[in-house]
């Protein structure tokens, strides 16, 4: 009844979620993309390839677990409590770790800082919310009412992703890929084309922008989520207030990984997460590193920023609710 009661408060015509938010339930990460704890990782496993390359990003980057923020400190905030690094990804090893705990490193480049700021949790507009966490994502339980569609643009044959949003939201995802045309194994409506910032031809891909592939829609009604290879940062940069007004919930990989970031690559990820923030809140922001690390100011800086948002009215229930 106190769910419904939220529900009623928000001022939306919600229906029921298909799982209760009161019940937590741990859900399962598809197969070849596993999650596993730091401490729990085994380099004897079948991820042992995995396994010595988080060894070397470790090695070469000591303090990165050294010192999370006070859990105190984060109890007092708005934002949950943080979570530990995990490894995720059967081919090159991922080493994640909450964004929090870099901020609170006293060995982070000025350079660098810019941009964790701007995709660091918090800020205004502010989230409070109970979340659901699933693979590299996180969303308030709220973004799973009054949706009208869930677009997932670059997918690469899966998507967890939309495969969660699929059973959460009720809704079957429209899945977007130019470069991998196998369709993923759960039902959603695909199509071989790709994100872009200009509409057309290129390489022999078809692109489409934003605005041409949602529009339309209620506010607050469109559920996305991109990982589109660097394309992210022009399309981003070219959104329009009306197209941040359609989106309930986005998750967004910002990639770093085709080079080191130089001074102009730093002046436009931090204006382009700067405006993504002045129109959704942030939930949730992983860092990603892999590989021989990239270092910028003489520090290591991620290959990948994974980063959550919603839309300020779908900053619900609140965290005493789970």
């Amino acid at each position: 009844l106190a769910w419904f009661a939220l529900a009623a408060a928000s001022g939306e015509l919600l229906l029921p979620p298909p799982l209760h938010p009161l019940i937590r339930r741990e859900v399962q990460p598809p197969f070849g993309s596993p999650d596993v704890p730091i401490s729990d990782f085994d380099p004897s496993s079948h991820l042992s390839h995995a396994a010595v390359d988080a060894g070397e990003v470790r090695r070469k980057m000591p303090r990165l677990q050294a010192s999370p923020l006070d859990r105190e400190e984060r109890a007092g905030s708005l934002l949950e409590l943080g979570w530990a690094p995990v490894m995720r990804g059967a081919t090159h090893g991922e080493l994640h770790v909450d964004l929090r705990d870099l901020l609170s490193l006293s060995n982070i480049s000025s350079e660098a800082l810019d941009v964790f700021r701007a995709a660091q949790p918090g800020g205004e507009p502010r989230c409070s919310c109970s979340m659901d966490r699933w693979d590299q994502y996180t969303t308030c339980w709220g973004a799973y009412f009054g949706v009208s569609g869930a677009w997932s643009f670059g997918i690469n044959g899966y998507d967890p992703w939309g495969e969660h949003i699929l059973t959460r939201a009720r809704t079957v995802p429209k899945t977007f890929d130019c470069f991998n045309t196998v369709s993923p194994r759960f039902w959603n409506k695909f199509s071989p084309t790709c994100l872009g910032s200009v509409h057309g031809m290129k390489d022999g891909k078809y692109f489409q922008t934003f605005s041409s592939t949602i529009f339309g829609l209620p506010n607050a009604s469109a559920l996305v989520k991109m990982d589109i290879e660097q394309d992210e940062w022009d399309v981003l940069d070219n959104l329009r207030a009306a197209d941040f007004r359609q989106i309930r919930a986005m998750s967004v990989e910002y990639h770093f990984n085709f080079r080191c970031p130089g001074p102009k690559d730093l002046e436009k990820a931090t204006r382009v997460l700067a405006k993504v923030r002045q129109n959704l809140a942030v939930v949730d922001t992983a860092a990603a590193f892999y590989g021989p690390p990239c270092l910028v100011g003489g520090t290591p800086f991620p290959k990948i920023i994974a980063v959550s948002y919603v839309a300020p009215s779908a900053s619900w229930p609140p965290p005493w609710v789970m």
